[in-house]
């Protein structure tokens, strides 16, 4: 894989295959992983591994941690403070930045 599949990998948040362009791809899962959602996490990096239904190619993918927020009972996250104007005497957000998301706009 060379560095311009990649770029266009992340630019298009993994939706798609970076050999054929298919949307048919999915995450391989391992029943003892953490809901099955990463092989790994060690050092604030996670990987897992992905793959494509119409070309048969498989590649991993790294994610590190880059931001946290905190959960109410019903595992809603709670906006950070810096990250939003947020006003909880009315509970609704301002500004749009999700840290759950792939793209992160303060980078």
């Amino acid at each position: 894989m060379n560095r311009k599949q990649i770029k266009a990998y992340i630019k298009k948040e993994g939706s798609e295959c970076p050999f054929c362009g298919s949307t048919e791809i999915w995450t391989i899962t391992n029943p003892d992983d953490y809901e099955g959602e990463y092989e790994t996490i060690f050092n604030n990096e996670a990987k897992r591994e992905v793959s494509c239904s119409s070309c048969g190619r498989t590649w991993r993918e790294y994610y590190k941690l880059h931001d946290i927020e905190q959960l109410d009972v019903d595992s809603c996250a709670i906006p950070n403070e810096d990250d939003m104007d947020y006003d909880p005497t009315i509970g609704t957000i301002e500004a749009g930045y999700h840290p759950g998301s792939l793209a992160d706009p303060r980078d």
